[in-house]
């Protein structure tokens, strides 16, 4: 990184004043990466509930279809496939993404020390960086956090349809 291409309000503060925004920065980053990791595990752990409600209503419609044509075994599959739905968005809410983590890569520093840049413009770099590193987990976050909430509420709306139409079934 040549020292002509930090020009940002960083550039004027002090090495103490820097050394506390990366540490910050850093503590922030790792806050990210716990509450990707935690949103993974919810994504799935709804993904598994999701699961074992689309094999029970199959194996419901199966039993009720196999013996004779009945409307409650139509529900029951209709019921499973907006829950399928909802349990590839929940799945896909958790996949493996392009995340950013705290710290840095020791290599990333020889321009700066090739070029005797010094340390000051260099921190005002990396807090730089850090803050793009930020930009890019909220953006993953907030797109993962949307395919989720679709999840849920496409089950709950599967849920609930299926449950209309088979009380509307049962009161014919």
């Amino acid at each position: 990184m040549s020292e002509e291409s930090i020009k940002s309000p960083l550039e004027k503060a002090t090495r103490e004043q820097l050394e506390q925004i990366l540490a910050r920065a850093e503590m922030y980053l790792s806050a990210q990466l716990q509450s990707g990791i935690a949103a993974d595990q919810r994504a799935l752990v709804f993904a598994g509930f999701l699961a074992t409600g689309v094999i029970a209503l199959l194996g419901a419609a199966g039993a009720l279809l196999i013996n004779q044509t009945s409307s409650a075994g139509y529900i029951a599959v209709g019921t499973a496939i907006g829950l399928l739905v909802a349990l590839a968005l929940s799945i896909y809410a958790s996949r493996p993404v392009d995340f950013e983590f705290p710290g840095n890569n020791p290599c990333a520093w020889e321009g700066d020390i090739d070029s005797n840049m010094p340390l000051t413009k260099s921190l005002a770099g990396q807090a730089l960086h850090y803050d793009h590193m930020i930009l890019v987990n909220n953006a993953i976050l907030e797109k993962n956090c949307g395919y989720l909430a679709s999840s849920m509420y496409v089950a709950f709306g599967s849920l609930l349809g299926g449950g209309l139409a088979f009380v509307g079934y049962l009161a014919i």
